[in-house]
């Protein structure tokens, strides 16, 4: 099962999704350990999303796989793993129009490579109502006359209120959006 589920990028990049498909199937039938199982997981969920025929239900399964590794990530502490299938839980959600859980992943998955300071992630991605999918840094995180933190999308004007999020969450990616406004030079988080 481990080197099926290496080769994932083997059978995305040539185009050999369904015998990804099959061979990771018949795999995970077999069980295994849970860190080869997750990455198994994640292969499948990737390969069915790449070649996805949502009139035939691809989409949930895709998901059903995605999720399956995720569980397991989080329950081994894999933070840069659970960040990159948060990512690609939001990328399906988003394709298929399910706008607010997509970007409810993304900024999940943002947080996770914010906390560990990982880079291969998305790096801060936001997807607004007007459809517009970008860097965090590209909106402007302000106080709100209430003295919540919230984000406002530079094209529409639309203000996140950041409340589908844990406060610890939500100041979070606040906070890496100022940081990032602010530059490298200041440290200081004042508002």
């Amino acid at each position: 099962m481990r080197l099926a589920a290496a080769l994932e990028r083997f059978w995305w990049f040539r185009g050999y999704y369904m015998e990804g498909r099959v061979q990771l199937g018949e795999f995970l039938r077999l069980g295994g350990a849970a860190p080869v199982r997750a990455k198994a997981l994640y292969a499948l969920g990737v390969l069915i999303y790449r070649s996805a025929d949502y009139s035939a239900g691809d989409q949930g399964a895709a998901l059903s796989r995605l999720e399956g590794s995720l569980e397991i990530y989080r329950e081994l502490g894999e933070e840069r793993r659970t960040a990159t299938v948060l990512r690609e839980i939001g990328r399906l959600r988003f394709e298929v129009g399910d706008w607010e859980r997509a970007r409810s992943f993304l900024y999940l998955e943002s947080v996770e490579a914010a906390k560990h300071d990982y880079t291969g992630g998305s790096a801060m991605r936001e997807v607004c109502f007007c459809g517009r999918a970008g860097k965090i840094e590209d909106r402007q995180p302000i106080l709100d006359s209430d003295g919540r933190w919230v984000l406002i999308c530079p094209e529409c004007g639309h203000v996140d209120h950041l409340t589908w999020l844990s406060e610890e969450a939500g100041l979070l990616v606040w906070s890496e959006a100022r940081h990032r406004q602010e530059g490298p030079s200041r440290q200081s988080y004042a508002g």
